[in-house]
């Protein structure tokens, strides 16, 4: 399984809120981080979808078919922002 979750490691940058989130692989999970976010678990929902706190992230393998490229967050009201992977 860490095999698999390496390729959602990375850092992605969304231009609409000027923000980059951290994914990071951390024994057996991966790790979400962020200037104004707490460092936190990323719990697995689906096989693309996680959420960590109050957002749930959406991954979007459609470029490539292999590692992510980006993930929309919802959190609450906020829905659809997109960040891009570096």
């Amino acid at each position: 399984m860490a095999t698999d979750l390496a390729a959602f490691a990375g850092e992605y940058y969304s231009e609409e809120v000027d923000a980059t989130y951290r994914i990071a692989v951390s024994g057996d999970r991966l790790m979400l981080s962020g200037r104004h976010v707490p460092t936190e678990p990323l719990v697995p929902v689906t096989a693309d979808t996680f959420r960590a706190g109050q957002m749930t992230l959406h991954f979007d393998r459609s470029v490539g078919g292999g590692a992510p490229s980006s993930f929309t967050v919802e959190a609450g009201r906020v829905r659809n922002i997109r960040f891009k992977r570096k």
